[in-house]
């Protein structure tokens, strides 16, 4: 007895699922103030013009500041407001990540894609950060929706999905590159070559990806000199694993009981995934390169390991894990979706007990300073990275 079926009720229990994401992320989501890499995004927010938004990073590229300029002048400046943006971004991921699941591994797996991803504590965290993580996760899932439509002989409809996401991921993000390069193994390995005509429309549409990013490409190129001030060693560790569990990464390793949960969650989806299914086999593929692709970039572009930098990876996680759970037996499959609920509820209550893995109270440490200094005081701030 399998613990989903297909049947009309199971679109009411998505919808409510999605419903419990939002209010999950939204309740006290101001509670926080704006941390340094939050407050980033605030000033690029508050520039004059659009144009300020755009030019404001010259360490990052420019979508994100335009979405949340954009966004200011709709729903203002206030600490949720700014951080509402990532809200939207992180449903319609959400959404989509349930579609690919139906598109190309049925109706009944979207259920249970949609109760591991409402447990992800890590884009959980992302949803609540006034930052383009939930942004690339929402584009790298309409990539992976064209390219399933690729498969299915779709090729316009396929293009229309992926060219602007492509383009749109490589001006929101550094390693965006990364996904580029998944994108090109998987249609290589589909045997794309197979299709002459499908071929030609593919090369065409990864030559005007191209030249789209051209005018930001030397930036891109100077990335690593900006970054000196950041070199660190990225080794390939448990933790790279861990972190598609934990949130913040902080508290990867340091959580014994959440350590477990993620050592449980591998040896479930090695014992329990469907390898004989083509489809799955693409997006436990795409994991893996995408996982090791973010690893590489990293020390590439000189940048200290981190898990924020999986979160768009997160959703394809999800598909391979409702896949997965499909296939239990009832009792089974209710112990695991325990699991990933209780490693939820773990984070959430690490996260709010422990003053190790809180943000940094920037609205209380002004508040200090504003009472205890005076005029005969003097501050010196020195930022971590010199582009600071």
């Amino acid at each position: 007895m399998m613990i989903l079926t297909q049947a009309p009720p199971f679109n009411r229990a998505v919808i409510a699922t999605v419903g419990l994401l939002f209010w999950l992320t939204v309740s006290g989501m101001d509670a926080d103030s704006l941390w340094f890499d939050e407050g980033w995004s605030a000033y690029a927010a508050l520039e004059p013009t659009l144009w300020d938004a755009v030019q404001f990073d010259q360490t990052n590229p420019p979508f994100y500041y335009a979405l949340s300029w954009i966004n200011q002048q709709l729903h203002g400046d206030s600490v949720f407001s700014l951080r509402y943006l990532s809200v939207l971004c992180g449903l319609l991921a959400f959404a989509l990540a349930v579609h690919l699941a139906q598109l190309t591994l049925g109706a009944r797996v979207k259920l249970a894609v949609a109760l591991v991803g409402v447990s992800s504590a890590p884009f959980w965290w992302a949803m609540r950060e006034a930052r383009m993580y939930t942004l690339l996760a929402m584009l790298v899932m309409m990539i992976a929706i064209g390219f399933a439509q690729l498969q299915r002989g779709r090729l316009r409809v396929g293009l229309l999905w992926m060219l602007p996401a492509e383009v749109l991921l490589l001006y929101s993000h550094n390693t965006a590159p990364v996904v580029i390069a998944w994108l090109g193994i998987m249609g290589i390995l589909w045997g794309i070559q197979r299709r002459p005509r499908g071929w030609l429309g593919w090369g065409i549409s990864q030559a005007i990806v191209g030249l789209l990013w051209l005018p930001y490409l030397q930036r891109f190129l100077s990335l690593n000199d900006a970054n000196s001030a950041l070199i660190r060693t990225t080794p390939l560790t448990f933790k790279l694993w861990e972190a598609l569990w934990v949130m913040p990464w902080e508290a990867v390793g340091h959580s014994p009981t959440l350590t477990l949960i993620s050592e449980i969650n591998g040896a479930v989806l090695l014992l329990a995934t469907d390898w004989r299914s083509a489809r799955l086999r693409d997006r436990v593929l795409s994991v893996g390169l995408l996982l090791g692709g973010v690893w590489l970039a990293l020390g590439i572009l000189g940048n200290e390991l981190h898990g924020r930098y999986l979160i768009m990876l997160l959703p394809m996680l999800w598909v391979w894990a409702g896949h997965t759970l499909t296939r239990l037996p009832r009792g089974l499959g209710m112990l695991w979706v325990g699991c990933w609920v209780g490693a939820l509820f773990l984070n959430l209550n690490l996260r709010a007990t422990d003053p190790a893995y809180q943000k940094e109270d920037v609205r209380a440490l002004v508040e200090h300073y504003r009472d205890t200094l005076n005029a005969d005081d003097s501050v010196l701030a020195w930022s971590y990275a010199d582009r600071y």
